[in-house]
C-alpha cells in the first residue's frame, strides 16, 4: 500500500449566517473549478475572494481532460498508422523480423484504453502525506518508462538491422 493518498474531487461549503462573509463554497473537480464568496461586506468578500483564487492558481496546471483526450487521440493515431505499417511490411514484403512493431503497437493501443489516465493525467488531485515531485508525478514518470521502454523496443531491433546490414559485405 502507498503512504499516500489521493483525492481527485474536492467540495467546501462554509456558511456562518450574520458574519462578514456568511458563505464560501469551493468545488474543485476535473472538469472545472467553483468559487463562491458571500456575505455583506463587499470589502472582505473581494479580498477572501481574490486570497483564495491567487493561492489556487499557484497550485493549477494544465486541463486534465483535455490533455487525455488529446493525448489518446494523438497517440492513438500514431500507434494505428504504425500497426498498419507494421502488418504491410512484414506481410507484404515478408520481412518476418518487424513483426514485433505491430505486436506492440497492438499492445500499445490495448493500453491506450485500460490504463487509469484518469488518475495518472488528473486535472485536479490532493494528496494526503509526502508532496514531493517524485510522489506527485510517479503515475506520469511510470507512464513515460513504459513509453520510452516500448520505442526503444522497436527502434533498437531496427538500429540493429540497419547496422548489420551496412557491415555485410556486397556482392
Amino acid at each position: 500500500m502507498r503512504g499516500f493518498q489521493a483525492a481527485y474531487a474536492l467540495s467546501y461549503h462554509y456558511s456562518w449566517p450574520g458574519a462578514p462573509v456568511s458563505g464560501l463554497e469551493l468545488d474543485l473537480r476535473d472538469h472545472g473549478n467553483t468559487l463562491r464568496v458571500t456575505g455583506p461586506t463587499v470589502e472582505q468578500v473581494e479580498t477572501i475572494s481574490a486570497g483564495i483564487e491567487r493561492e489556487l492558481v499557484q497550485h493549477s496546471a494544465t486541463d486534465g481532460y483535455v490533455l487525455r483526450s488529446t493525448g489518446r487521440l494523438v497517440i492513438g493515431i500514431v500507434l494505428l498508422v504504425v500497426l498498419m505499417v507494421g502488418l504491410t511490411i512484414c506481410f507484404s514484403a515478408r520481412q518476418w523480423g518487424f513483426l514485433g512493431i505491430p505486436i506492440l503497437s497492438f499492445v500499445g493501443l490495448i493500453l491506450l484504453f485500460v490504463l487509469p489516465l484518469d488518475e495518472l493525467f488528473a486535472g485536479f488531485a490532493v494528496y494526503q502525506g509526502d508532496p514531493s515531485v517524485i510522489v506527485r508525478y510517479e503515475p506520469q514518470i511510470a507512464f513515460g518508462g513504459l513509453i520510452i521502454s516500448i520505442v526503444l523496443a522497436l527502434v533498437i531491433p531496427m538500429w540493429y538491422e540497419a547496422k548489420r546490414k551496412c557491415g555485410a559485405p556486397s556482392s
